[in-house]
C-alpha cells in the first residue's frame, strides 16, 4: 500500500511560516514588512534565521565570513563610543557622512563590519533612515537602531524596510545609534553618506489610554467597528501570549458590557496587522488581566484574531486591550467587534477518503465498564449507548487495539466542558501503533480534572494514519476511522473526608463577603471549589497550605445570595462543607 504525507492544515501553516521567515534571514526588503515571529513554537524551533542579536542583514552572513576582529587603523567611529551625535529635530534631516576604510568587525558575536553614527531627539518622531544618498548608494544594510552603547546588542528596534529606507515609528525621546554596515560587495568603501529625517508622531487616537476606551455592542453577528493604533503609545509592558513577547505595545482599548456568559471577540486585521489581544476585568486603574489572544500570523495576507471568553458576569462592563504585534503594519488599520458565543450544533463526524477499508481503524475499546472489540466496518461509529463511570481528580487508563495497518495513531479526547467541542487540553493522549500486521494494544493514562462538568459527555477514540503524528479530533485525514462513546462525570466518590467531619472550618458561615478557611493540620497542593446546587463550579482557587493556615477566598461580588457547596480536595481526597451566601 503507498502512503501519500497528509498533512493538516496546521501542517502546512507551519510549514508555510517556517518557509517565510527562512526568506528573512537573507532580508529581502519587500519580506521585512512582514512581522518577524512565527507564531507557532515548534514552527519557530525548526527556523534558522542568519540573524545575530536581532541584527538582519540585506546581504547573507556567509558573504561577510572571514573578517578579523577590531586591530589598528580603524575609523574613529568603529566603535560606537566614536560615534558623532547630532540633535535630530521634527520636520528636518541630517546627514551622517564618514569614511569606514579600515573599518573591523563589531564584536566577535555579531559577524558584521560597522561603523557608527548617533542623533538625539526632544520629543516622540518618525525617523526615517535613508542609505541611498546620490553618489552613496547602499545594497546592503541592517534594518536595526540601537537604544544603547556600548550594550547595543540588548535591545534593537526593528523597522519596516525598502530598498533604500528603513522606518521606525513614534520613537519616543532620546539617543539612538545607526549601525552603518561595511561590505565591498553591498556598501560604499570609503567616504560614504546617509541621511536620517524625522517627523511628527500620529496623534494618539482617543482611545489610546483605557478611560477613553471604545464601548462595543454585542451582537448576535459581527458587526466591524473600524479603528487603529496609529500613534498609539504604550499603556502597559507587551505579555507573553502564545510563547512571544512584542517588543512594544503601542495599544489601543475598547469595553463591553457582557449580554451572556460566553463572549466572542475578532479582530479584522487590514493590511499586515498582527493583533495581541488581552481582555481584562475591573475598572480602569484597577484592572485585572483574564487571558489573551496571539495566535495567527500574516503571511502576506491579513488574518484575525478571535478570543473565546468564556465565565463572564451579565451586565459587567469588562475591557479589551489591542496592539500591533512590532507595529510594523502600513496604517496599523483594524477592525473589532464582540458576538455572542454560539453552541456548535453536535460534535464534528469525520469523514477519511479511504477510512478503515486498508485494515486502519480501532479495533477495540477498554476503559472501566465499555469493553468495545470491533472490526471497523466505517469511517464513524456511534458507541454512546455504551458509557462508563469516572470521578473527578482520579487517575484511569484507556486501552486501545490498532487495526490490522500499522504504524497508526491511536488518541483519545473526552469533553471535559460539555460543549460538544474537543479542545487541545481535553485530549487524553495518543500513540503510535508499530507491530505488523496490526492488533496491537496500547495504553493512555490520564485524570479526570477536578473542574470536569458533571454529567453525561462524550469520549472520541480515533485510530488513523498520519505521518508524524499529531491528530486532530475533527480533520478528516485519508485513512482511519472514528469511534464516540458515553462517559459519566461524578464528584469523587472515594475518600468521602480528609482526616474525618473536622478537616477544615469555614467563618463566617453564612457570609455577606469573602470566607476564610480553617485548612487545621492538612498541608500540600489544595484545590478549593465552590458548586452550586446544580452542580455548575462557580468558583475555584488553588493554593499551597501549609499547618494550620488561614485561607481567605474572595468570593464577594463573585457569587449569587444562595446555598454552596465548597469541597476542599487534597492528594486525591475530598473534604466537603455547606456555605450559606446572603
Amino acid at each position: 500500500m503507498v502512503r501519500t504525507n497528509n498533512q493538516t492544515n496546521d501542517q502546512m501553516k507551519n510549514l508555510y511560516t517556517t518557509l517565510a521567515l527562512a526568506s528573512l534571514g537573507l532580508m529581502g526588503a519587500e519580506a521585512e514588512a512582514q512581522s518577524s515571529k512565527p507564531k507557532d513554537p515548534a514552527a519557530k524551533a525548526e527556523v534558522r534565521m542568519e540573524t545575530f542579536a536581532g541584527f538582519r542583514s540585506t546581504v547573507p552572513v556567509s558573504a561577510l565570513s572571514g573578517v578579523e576582529l577590531r586591530g589598528g587603523g580603524a575609523p574613529a567611529n568603529d566603535d560606537c563610543t566614536g560615534a558623532d551625535n547630532q540633535e535630530l529635530s521634527v520636520g528636518s534631516t541630517i546627514t551622517c557622512s564618514g569614511d569606514n576604510t579600515g573599518a573591523t568587525q563589531d564584536d566577535e558575536n555579531v559577524p558584521f563590519v560597522i561603523v557608527w553614527h548617533s542623533f538625539t531627539t526632544s520629543e516622540c518622531a518618525d525617523i526615517t533612515v535613508n542609505y541611498c544618498v546620490e553618489g552613496s548608494v547602499f545594497t546592503g544594510f541592517l534594518v536595526n537602531l540601537a537604544v544603547d552603547c556600548p550594550d547595543w546588542i540588548s535591545a534593537p528596534l526593528e523597522g519596516a524596510s525598502t530598498d533604500c529606507e528603513v522606518f521606525f515609528e513614534a520613537l519616543p525621546a532620546g539617543t539612538y545609534w545607526v549601525p552603518v554596515m561595511v561590505d565591498a560587495e553591498a556598501t560604499p568603501v570609503g567616504p560614504y553618506t546617509i541621511e536620517v529625517s524625522a517627523a511628527a508622531c500620529a496623534t494618539p487616537p482617543a482611545n489610546d489610554e483605557c478611560e477613553g476606551a471604545i464601548a462595543l455592542t454585542v451582537g448576535t453577528e459581527c458587526t466591524i467597528t473600524e479603528a487603529t493604533s496609529a500613534g498609539a503609545t504604550g499603556s502597559m509592558d507587551p505579555i507573553e501570549c502564545n510563547g512571544f513577547t512584542s517588543p512594544n505595545a503601542n495599544d489601543v482599548w475598547f469595553s463591553f458590557t457582557a449580554t451572556s456568559a460566553d463572549q466572542i471577540i475578532t479582530v479584522e486585521g487590514v493590511d499586515l496587522f498582527d493583533a495581541v489581544l488581552e481582555l481584562f476585568s475591573g475598572s480602569c486603574g484597577s484592572l485585572t488581566a483574564m487571558q489573551c489572544e496571539d495566535s495567527t500570523f500574516p503571511l502576506g495576507s491579513p488574518v484575525n484574531e478571535e478570543m473565546t471568553a468564556n465565565g463572564l458576569t451579565v451586565g459587567t462592563t469588562y475591557y479589551v486591550r489591542v496592539y500591533d504585534y512590532a507595529h510594523l503594519a502600513m496604517g496599523h488599520n483594524f477592525g473589532i467587534c464582540v458576538t455572542n458565543y454560539v453552541m456548535p450544533e453536535g460534535y464534528c463526524i469525520p469523514n477519511p477518503e479511504t477510512g478503515p477499508a486498508e485494515g486502519d481503524y480501532v479495533g477495540g475499546v477498554m476503559l472501566g465498564d465499555i469493553n468495545n472489540m470491533t472490526g471497523g466496518d466505517n469511517n464513524y461509529e456511534d458507541y454512546t449507548s455504551m458509557g462508563t463511570t469516572l470521578d473527578q481528580g482520579v487517575e484511569y487508563t484507556i486501552e486501545i487495539t490498532n487495526g490490522t495497518y500499522a504504524p497508526n495513531q491511536e488518541a483519545a479526547w473526552i469533553d471535559y466542558n460539555a460543549d460538544e467541542m474537543f479542545q487541545e487540553n481535553e485530549k487524553l493522549g495518543e500513540v503510535e501503533t508499530t507491530e505488523e500486521g496490526g492488533g496491537e494494544t496500547v495504553s493512555i493514562t490520564f485524570t479526570v480534572p477536578m473542574d470536569a462538568t458533571l454529567g453525561d459527555t462524550r469520549l472520541r477514540v480515533r485510530g488513523v494514519y498520519l505521518d508524524g503524528g499529531g491528530v486532530d479530533p475533527c480533520e478528516d485525514y485519508i485513512y482511519g476511522e472514528t469511534e464516540d462513546y458515553t462517559v459519566t462525570i461524578q464528584a469523587f466518590s472515594g475518600v468521602n473526608d480528609i482526616n474525618g467531619a473536622g478537616a477544615f472550618t469555614i467563618f463566617p458561615n453564612p457570609t455577606n463577603g469573602d470566607i476564610t478557611i480553617n485548612g487545621g493540620t492538612i498541608t500540600g497542593n489544595v484545590m478549593f471549589e465552590m458548586t452550586d446546587m446544580t452542580g455548575r463550579v462557580v468558583y475555584n482557587h488553588n493554593v499551597l497550605m501549609g499547618n494550620g493556615q488561614l485561607v481567605t477566598l474572595p468570593i464577594a461580588d463573585k457569587v449569587a445570595a444562595g446555598m454552596y457547596t465548597l469541597s476542599l480536595i487534597n492528594n486525591g481526597a475530598r473534604s466537603v462543607r455547606s456555605v450559606v451566601v446572603r
